[in-house]
């Protein structure tokens, strides 16, 4: 282990020992040590939770982190919150976030309910380490922890009061919005017989120019009206990637979630699976984020309708592009 994976690993621990006071089950917990090779590093902790009051004002164990002297005021003032942004999570009914890094991804839920989140195996971190360690040194410290977050079983909870007269919610809970939209997804799967297949073949020459099945992007563009000539590269982006040894890149989507290969090696994906897009899409309605549509003359009941509808068909299509760079 280099010396600056050790450092990373120690600061972690320091800010473990100063959280552990205000602590919850945590999911996944006891994975790491099982998977986990002979002679390496094993740090597996439940929640870690941090409270708000209506000011913003973060605690851990009822104490406040503002009079806990060991943590440089600067930390402390990042995970404050203002006010006005608690009032708005209130009124969303967020009462929970949870960020947790488990052996097979970083998986997030709000109100308990598990959204979309980040999924990954030893060999897609070591992957993403290469990658990393292709792109200089600003990426450097992501190349030395990528291969040891299999490793690492930690998560913090951000708790935010209930609005007035509004029932708490647990942190972790079975999402009536994701059972929906995998028995949504899987009505759809049992009704077509066979999912959906798209598969693009693209090639790039030297000079950001491409070609699918040899028609050019001026010639697709011609035939249909749409603006594929924006999706040319500049050309000292496709010598980038090839200096970086990318010569192939894999755009793909289906039940799992949405996925990335280079060279044919995959990297960490975003996970949808298990419907995990329903509550997602239920957060960002509460949020109150599309009614900026409604204020334009959509009826968002309308959108949701048809939100309703795509879900199924988007989560159990089988699409990928295929890129190869000359």
């Amino acid at each position: 282990m280099s010396h600056r994976q050790r450092s990373a690993v120690v600061a972690l621990l320091l800010v473990a020992v100063l959280l552990v006071a205000g602590c919850a089950p945590r999911p996944g917990a006891g994975d790491v040590l099982s998977q986990a090779g002979e002679g390496e590093i094993v740090v597996d902790l439940p929640a870690m939770v941090i409270d708000y009051d209506l000011e913003g004002q973060p605690s851990v164990g009822g104490v406040p982190l503002s009079s806990l002297g060991m943590l440089p005021a600067s930390v402390v003032e990042q995970i404050t919150l203002d006010a006005d942004i608690i009032g708005q999570l209130q009124d969303a009914n967020i009462q929970n976030l949870q960020v947790n890094n488990q052996t097979s991804g970083l998986t997030l839920f709000v109100n308990g309910a598990q959204i979309p989140s980040l999924s990954w195996d030893k060999d897609s971190l070591a992957t993403l380490a290469s990658l990393a360690g292709a792109m200089g040194p600003d990426m450097a410290v992501v190349a030395d922890i990528a291969p040891l977050l299999t490793n690492l079983g930690f998560a913090a909870v951000l708790r935010i009061p209930p609005a007035e007269g509004v029932e708490e919610l647990p942190i972790t809970t079975e999402s009536e919005a994701a059972t929906a939209a995998q028995a949504a997804a899987d009505a759809f799967v049992s009704e077509v017989g066979t999912p959906p297949q798209i598969h693009i073949p693209v090639t790039y020459d030297a000079t950001g120019d491409w070609t699918v099945s040899g028609i050019t992007a001026d010639e697709w563009t011609e035939m249909t009206g749409a603006p594929f000539d924006a999706l040319k590269l500049e050309e000292d982006i496709v010598t980038a990637l090839k200096d970086a040894g990318i010569t192939s890149i894999t755009v793909a989507s289906g039940s799992e979630g949405l996925q990335m290969a280079l060279n044919g090696n995959n990297l960490p994906y975003l996970d949808w699976s298990g419907g995990k897009l329903g509550p997602a899409i239920e957060l960002l309605a509460a949020s109150g984020q599309l009614d900026s549509l409604a204020e334009q003359g959509m009826n968002l009941d309308a959108l949701m309708a048809v939100l309703d509808q795509l879900l199924p068909v988007v989560t159990s299509s089988n699409v990928s592009i295929d890129v190869t760079l000359e």
